[in-house]
């Protein structure tokens, strides 16, 4: 609550600076000067509210690049105010255009950017899934290997283990069929490893790492693309 309480008035202590000057100096309340209030007071609410938008950030680069891209639009939009201000022009006209063109273009630079952020977080989630398919199918198989004691059958097991290890996350459309066949071959493995029957472990281990290796050609020619 105290850190809080901090913030707030750390926040807070530009806005009382700014209106202090604003009202109490000797500075004309016209219409063009009120515009450029208007657009300071909201560059700061934008940098104020950069937190919210970078919130569940999957990049430290998108994250940082909303940072330094608001805090850049407010000292420039402060900078242009304050020009304004001093010029006191008669017109509303080119404050206004100057410094709407200012916001609408860190507006759309901004939600690009938030955009390219939940194109990553859909990306990252994706690979969490299929990593999370892929582990299930590695933690099945390690829990049987771990029952069989026979010193023949032990190393083709983990070679399949090390051979799932190291297929890719990244699957295709092309691959959906492999994908099945390679899902379906590692269940075959252990239910022969739950039989018992050394000759019909060893064909499923060798069924398995067919299936990995006709797997793994695919998303190498996919990828060539």
């Amino acid at each position: 609550m105290k850190r809080i309480l901090i913030k707030v008035t750390i926040s807070l202590i530009f806005l009382i600076i700014f209106n202090v000057l604003f009202f109490f100096c000797d500075i004309a309340h016209s219409d063009a000067n009120w515009c450029s209030y208007g657009f300071a007071t909201f560059a700061y609410l934008c940098l104020l509210a950069t937190p919210i938008l970078a919130k569940g950030s999957y990049s430290a680069v998108l994250e940082g690049s909303l940072w330094l891209r608001a805090i850049f639009f407010f000292f420039t939009e402060l900078l242009v105010a304050i020009i304004c201000i001093l010029i006191e022009p008669e017109s509303i006209k080119w404050p206004l255009i100057i410094q709407g063109v200012l916001l609408s273009a860190f507006i759309i630079l901004q939600l690009m950017s938030v955009l390219a952020n939940d194109s990553t977080a859909a990306s990252v989630k994706k690979q969490k899934e299929e990593s999370f398919s892929k582990q299930i199918l590695i933690d099945q198989l390690q829990l049987r290997t771990r029952e069989v004691t026979d010193i023949e059958i032990k190393p083709v097991l983990n070679k399949c283990i090390d051979a799932l290890y190291n297929s890719p996350i990244q699957t295709f459309s092309e691959a959906a069929n492999a994908d099945f066949a390679l899902n379906d071959a590692v269940n075959n493995l252990c239910k022969k490893i739950d039989d018992g029957n050394i000759s019909q472990i060893k064909t499923s281990a060798n069924h398995v790492l067919h299936c990995i290796q006709e797997r793994n050609l695919i998303i190498k020619r996919c990828r060539i693309k």
